[in-house]
Parts: C-alpha cells; structure tokens; sequence
C-alpha cells in the first residue's frame, strides 16, 4: 500500500493536462470560425456592392461608359450624375472592405459591352489580397 501515495495526485494532473488540450483545441477553433466568418462578410459586402453597380450600369445602359474606374480615366461620358454616384460607390466599397484604398476597385466596359467588376480587400494578417470579379454583358 505504501506504493501507491500520491497516484490520486499523479491522476489528477493528467486528467488537467487533457482538459487544457481540449481547452486549447477549442479556442483554436474559435479563431478559425472568426477569420472564416470574416471572409465570409467580406465576400458578400463586396458582392453586394458589384450587384448594385452592375443594376445600375444596366439600368442606365446608354451611359455605362460613366460607372468605370478610375473614374478619371473616364472617356465619353458627359453625364455628371453618373459620374458623382461612381464616386460615391467607389467611397463606399473602399469603406467597407479593409485595404480597398490600397487595391482599389476596377471597373471597365469592352468594346463587346463586357463591363467587369474585381472588388479586393486585405485584412492585416493576409498575406495576399482577396478579390471578387463580377462580370456581364450589357444589351445584346
């Protein structure tokens, strides 16, 4: 009997020891949902905000030339109400996504009437950026 003092004790810390495991392995987890969920908001922000400007360019389809960006790259567009809701839709996006000022938005317009959106953001610890495009042909 004298052999066994202190195997509760001995017990007691492995049973520890596999309870902070488990503990760790969940908070592990957790972190991994977050980021995930983060990228999951990102992506729909950003795919909501193409759908809105693809609704408008298509809405508005004679003056399509005037939902590109750079706005200021612009050419043939002489419709300045266009022009200041790009603006604002670039302002907005570049609020929403983190690091979109520094990959901001491009949208353009083909010959074939191809417009094409690619959103981008990047949160601190990305190591690339991620993106979303989004394209359509306007008309027929």
């Amino acid at each position: 009997m004298q052999n066994q003092r202190g195997i509760a004790v001995v017990e007691a810390l492995i049973a520890m020891f596999i309870f902070s495991l488990g503990i760790l392995a969940l908070a592990g987890m957790q972190a991994s949902l977050y980021a995930r969920n983060q990228d999951a908001r990102f992506r729909m922000l950003a795919s909501v905000s193409a759908n809105e400007l693809v609704s408008v360019a298509i809405a508005d389809a004679a003056n399509a030339v005037c939902y590109t960006v750079p706005v200021n790259a612009q050419q043939n567009c002489d419709n300045k109400k266009a022009q200041d809701y790009t603006k604002s839709w670039v302002a907005d996006v570049t609020g929403m996504l983190p690091a979109a000022t520094d990959n901001p938005p491009q949208v353009s317009l083909n010959a074939n009437k191809d417009f094409t959106i690619a959103l981008f953001w990047q949160r601190p610890q990305d190591i690339q950026p991620h993106s979303y495009t989004l394209m359509t042909r306007l008309g027929s």
